[in-house]
């Protein structure tokens, strides 16, 4: 599709300024209110439902207090922040990057880097192709399905990891977690190096695994 004129672009803008004006006045936002800023809480009991269309290829930033952030169809950058609410990420194509304090995390259909952050809250993660896939969360299950990726490296401090990826030649898989059962099934072509942990909990590796090192609660090889 051809990009946006400028003239279609400025009257985007007009209409979203318009847009936060009456949000301001129906929900007594914060004079200070704009809608790149977390700081904007509206009165006690009132809720506030925002849909945001823009370019495919633009870069998007978006962030919660207490809510969800779902973002789908997208050819740019994406970072999504919450602080309490579930974040939906699907069909992007470029950098993504989420962080949620408390609430889940589903993410599909992505083309590009992946690194996702969490403190309290389980992650999905399905159908991802990038040149690296991470994640780290502090409390919560991972279970990702048909990753594609030279580096996948995915760390729970509480909470059991399955994972089912294809890595490309020499490429490495690390999976951690201190409380939980870790389940790795990976194919590729030429073989990949490998490390496992889990200080209380099980470790499942491909029958094919050659273990070099073991010590308490870790597995170090290649297959």
């Amino acid at each position: 599709p051809k990009p946006w004129s400028t003239k279609v672009r400025a009257a985007i803008k007009r209409l979203q300024r318009e847009r936060i004006q009456v949000f301001r006045a129906a929900y007594k936002l914060s004079a200070g209110t704009r809608v790149n800023t977390p700081r904007a809480i509206p009165i006690e009991g009132a809720t506030l439902e925002l849909t945001v269309y823009v370019p495919r290829n633009v870069a998007v930033v978006a962030s919660t207090h207490a809510g969800d952030i779902d973002a789908a169809d997208l050819r740019g950058n994406v970072t999504l922040r919450s602080r309490q609410g579930r974040i939906y990420a699907r069909n992007v194509r470029g950098t993504l990057r989420t962080r949620s304090e408390r609430g889940r995390q589903f993410i599909s259909r992505v083309e590009g880097p992946v690194n996702v952050d969490g403190y309290d809250g389980d992650l999905q993660m399905r159908g991802v192709r990038g040149a690296k896939v991470q994640a780290r969360l502090l409390s919560g299950t991972i279970v990702a399905r048909g990753i594609q990726s030279p580096l996948v490296r995915f760390t729970t401090t509480q909470g059991g990891v399955t994972l089912t990826a294809t890595v490309s030649t020499t490429g490495r898989v690390e999976v951690q977690t201190l409380r939980g059962d870790i389940d790795v099934r990976v194919r590729s072509r030429r073989g990949y190096r490998f490390r496992a942990r889990s200080d209380h909990g099980r470790i499942r590796l491909p029958r094919a695994a050659r273990v070099k090192r073991r010590a308490s609660g870790v597995r170090v090889g290649k297959v």
